[in-house]
């Protein structure tokens, strides 16, 4: 029996919510996983005689019996997945996931049956979390789920070494919608963002902008002090982004522990309980918090954390917690046989 990963290659591989994907690839294919390239169109509403057509060429070095590892969503839409799947079952393969996004919690009940019955279809699938994989089990998705606790981070350039300051670092989308906090942003916190604001927020100069950069080696770019997680207000609601980020592990952690830098996070992040149980830096309730909470600092208290940071980032620069996850589903799918 052979394991393939699915290999989206999206028209612009540049983009930032390419990069989880793109390396559970290369972490997946150290430990003798091969890549199925599959190649994602625009084609919205491309008829399923198509699709099938070019499953054909995809699947091609396959055998019945062989594991295949779908890496969901593939914001193809569930009926395209569905024909995916359906396609892939037909010729005896075994499907897997890992999944990377859940659209039902941000979206709610307009995706929640789809997503459900795609799910559901696996033989096995990976969750970030344990209140995900709880999520899912209370919502009859009954198949064997396997937690990854942390999404692992490839970087092509070293981890600064970091030193104490009284500045934060935040990465992801700045969206009014996603990062509203941005806008009403004190120029007394030392802040520096990355990415492309708005005008709006450009206008503010509330805080320091660093241009996009390709995620490989934004790790290597962020210097001293820490990394920022946070979605939504600054007091986050219980609206999308605030259920959103207590069910999922946001990917900005992972680029802020590839960079050895420790973080601090909303309490109510399902992220938390990781920071918390690595002493991976403060969880706070409001960003109210914060200036209390940078005064308060000291240099002996950071070294401690910098110095989990940096163990944190070995392990998420060389595909711990992905081939941990990973070989547990082979294991698992071995037994079943």
């Amino acid at each position: 029996m052979s394991y393939w990963v699915f290999d989206h290659i999206e028209v612009d591989d540049y983009l930032a919510f390419d990069k989880p994907k793109r390396d559970v690839v290369t972490f997946a294919t150290a430990i003798g996983w091969q890549k199925l390239p599959y190649f994602i169109t625009a084609w919205s509403d491309e008829p399923e005689a198509s699709i099938r057509a070019r499953l054909i060429g995809v699947l091609a070095a396959t055998q019945a019996g062989d594991t295949v590892l779908h890496q969901v969503p593939s914001y193809n839409g569930y009926q395209y997945d569905e024909i995916v799947l359906d396609e892939m079952t037909q010729r005896g393969l075994i499907n897997v996931a890992i999944v990377h996004d859940l659209e039902s919690i941000r979206l709610g009940e307009k995706v929640l049956e789809p997503e459900l019955t795609l799910l559901r279809q696996f033989k096995a699938i990976i969750v970030h979390n344990q209140r995900m994989k709880a999520w899912l089990e209370q919502h009859q998705v009954m198949v064997p789920i396997i937690v990854l606790d942390v999404f692992d981070y490839r970087s092509s350039v070293p981890a600064p070494t970091q030193q104490f300051a009284r500045k934060l670092h935040y990465a992801g989308s700045l969206a009014p919608e996603k990062a509203p906090f941005l806008q009403s942003w004190s120029p007394v916190l030392n802040l520096t963002v990355y990415g492309n604001p708005n005008q709006t927020l450009r206008k503010q100069q509330a805080f320091a902008i660093h241009p996009p950069v390709h995620g490989d080696i934004l790790p290597g770019i962020m210097q001293d002090g820490f990394g920022l997680v946070w979605d939504g207000d600054i007091q986050p609601a219980d609206n999308e982004f605030g259920r959103y980020t207590r069910m999922n592990n946001p990917h900005k952690f992972s680029l802020y522990m590839a960079a050895g830098l420790p973080v601090i996070v909303w309490s109510e992040m399902a992220i938390a309980a990781v920071v918390q149980r690595h002493q991976l830096g403060y969880v706070i309730n409001s960003l109210t918090d914060l200036p209390a909470l940078l005064n308060t600092l000291t240099a002996a208290s950071y070294r401690k954390m910098q110095a989990n940071a940096q163990a944190m980032s070995m392990r998420v620069r060389n595909g711990f917690y992905t081939q941990r996850a990973l070989l547990t589903m082979m294991i698992l799918l071995e037994e079943r046989a």
